[in-house]
């Protein structure tokens, strides 16, 4: 049976992938100056946090169907763990990857610049010949 730690990972990892590949749609909460997006009736949240030392750490929580928290973690949770199916060295830097793009999916940023790419006629984001 998996332990906490190995589920918490995987639900890391599989939120990075899956906002990567814009499976995901995060919203703006505006509640608590984060993101969340909805997952088979389930809802994660994604916060960064200040700490006293001066820096942030990054918030996942986790609601049930009901509403209800079931579970909530920071990036200092793994420690000196490394991600096992994504490329970055830390969890840290997977999800404040993740918050990152999660602001940019939920003000359409992307859609935007592709929009304005597209119209200047420029290549598709990927595409491996760039005419300008």
């Amino acid at each position: 049976m998996p332990t906490t730690m190995e589920r918490l990972q995987s639900l890391v990892e599989g939120l990075y992938i899956a906002t990567n590949e814009g499976r995901i749609k995060w919203t703006k909460d505006e509640n608590l100056d984060g993101y969340y997006c909805d997952v088979n009736f389930n809802r994660v949240e994604i916060v960064s946090e200040p700490t006293q030392r001066g820096e942030s750490d990054i918030r996942i929580t986790v609601y049930n169907s009901s509403g209800d928290a079931v579970d909530s973690f920071t990036d200092t949770f793994f420690g000196n763990e490394k991600p096992r199916f994504i490329s970055v060295a830390h969890y840290y830097t997977a999800m404040s990857t993740m918050l990152d793009s999660a602001k940019r999916s939920s003000s359409g940023a992307d859609k935007v610049l592709d929009d304005i790419i597209e119209a200047l006629g420029g290549p598709k984001v990927g595409d491996d010949d760039i005419p300008f």
